[in-house]
């Protein structure tokens, strides 16, 4: 139910949950990594204030002055690949209007859901996982002005043909 704010940095939870169920969490040029033999996922509750935004260019060479976190631009919560595909893992977003997330998830090989109002939330959110699901009143919304994080990313182009 406190208030915490993450210094620019990267921060490792080696086989643990990323778990916020209440309360307020804050950062600028912050990436957390989710690692370990059986890394854990990320769950955050409606209740929770969440306000996070990943490592830039301009952080690295401004504030961070090439600490490792500059090795994770734009890179907001990574989930290493030792996780395994399963439907029992629960990686949830629950969002609040007043909940903002700022970088790139990358989830490449478990589920990411989106529940709740977590539109807001993922205005200036990059998605990488091996499925996504958006339920509520989630969304997420293809304008990232104003984003900090706000890089194009030249990618494969998916088509679903009947």
């Amino acid at each position: 139910g406190g208030t915490t704010h993450l210094n620019p940095g990267v921060y490792y939870l080696e086989n643990a949950d990323f778990d916020a169920q209440g309360g307020t969490i804050t950062g600028t040029g912050v990436t957390i990594i989710l690692t370990g033999n059986n890394p854990g996922t990320i769950k955050t509750n409606g209740n929770a204030t969440i306000q996070l935004t990943a490592p830039t260019a301009t952080t690295c060479a401004s504030s961070l002055n090439g600490t490792n976190s500059c090795n994770y631009q734009n890179m907001l919560i990574i989930q290493s690949t030792n996780a395994t595909d399963s439907n029992s893992a629960n990686n949830t977003i629950n969002g609040s209007s007043s909940s903002f997330f700022d970088g790139a998830f990358y989830f490449p090989n478990q589920q990411l859901n989106f529940t709740g109002s977590s539109g807001n939330m993922t205005k200036c959110a990059m998605i990488v996982a091996r499925r996504v699901q958006f339920s509520g009143n989630a969304n997420i919304q293809n304008n990232t002005t104003g984003c900090t994080a706000n890089t194009q990313v030249t990618g494969w182009e998916i088509r679903l043909i009947a």
